[in-house]
């Protein structure tokens, strides 16, 4: 009996609760909705974002049937909503709008079956010239170990330097550096080329490096961020598989991604 006055107090306060949160909810569903597609669109595709929605739709109504404090979640439910409407896929453009990204080349590729080789990833303009980015696998992708970042740290300051200081090719380096998921390097040229183009070029790279002695070249506090990072041993490894099983004879299936 006591608890009984207590009820009939509360209850004008959670019709104001339900009065409140429905509106919003039905203002929610199409940003809600606006998000899950963009992100669809953008193959953000994070497994925990559904979930974590189905989690807030059923909680939002298991404090309305169950505990019968909507209004609590309403604030809630608002900053859902904001951290929602926070995400990069819905961030105007210069021009004013909303835009859409689109997966970017490299994440097309079936990695499923592509092979250590050397493959144009893509060609972008600057300016009146041709930019042409060759995807330079050393490893099989999500199949062998991947290469660990103290050999290709070594690689990457050996190669740099031999490209550079290229007879041929010197002045037409863009860009020589390691893939983030560590199964190979990007190689930046200016020009329109094909991969069969620089195969001779990186033959001769990689041979410098399976024959390199000494101290490898920026190896020292003052010249890298990291330099205690390096594995020579292993890159000359690396270098002279690659040559063996790659460039030595290296056909179509290793010069061209798979379809």
């Amino acid at each position: 009996k006591a608890a009984y006055p207590a009820r009939l107090y509360q209850k004008p306060g959670m019709l104001t609760g339900y009065f409140k949160l429905l509106p919003f909810l039905f203002r929610s569903v199409p940003d809600i909705q606006y998000h899950m597609r963009k992100c669809e669109d953008c193959q953000l595709r994070f497994p925990h974002f559904t979930k974590i929605l189905h989690f807030s739709v059923f909680f939002v109504f298991f404090r309305i049937v169950i505990v019968k404090s909507p209004g609590i979640h309403y604030t809630n439910l608002q900053v859902t909503v904001q951290v929602l409407n926070s995400y990069n896929c819905r961030k105007p453009d210069i021009i004013g709008g909303d835009f859409t990204m689109e997966k970017i080349a490299s994440f097309t590729i079936d990695h499923l079956r592509l092979l250590p080789g050397v493959y144009v990833s893509r060609r972008d303009m600057a300016g009146d010239s041709v930019i042409t980015t060759f995807d330079i696998r050393m490893t099989r992708p999500n199949y062998e170990p991947v290469m660990n970042t103290a050999e290709m740290h070594a690689i990457e300051h050996l190669g740099a330097t031999y490209l550079r200081n290229h007879p041929v090719f010197g002045d037409k380096i863009i860009y020589f550096g390691p893939m983030g998921c560590r199964t190979g390097f990007y190689l930046l040229l200016n020009g329109d080329h094909e991969s069969r183009d620089v195969v001779p070029l990186l033959t001769s790279m990689f041979e410098f490096i399976r024959d390199f002695s000494g101290e490898v070249p920026g190896a020292s506090a003052r010249d890298c961020g990291n330099y205690l990072d390096m594995n020579l041993p292993m890159a000359k490894y690396l270098a002279d598989r690659f040559l063996r099983e790659v460039l030595e004879n290296i056909d179509d299936s290793r010069l061209y991604y798979p379809e």
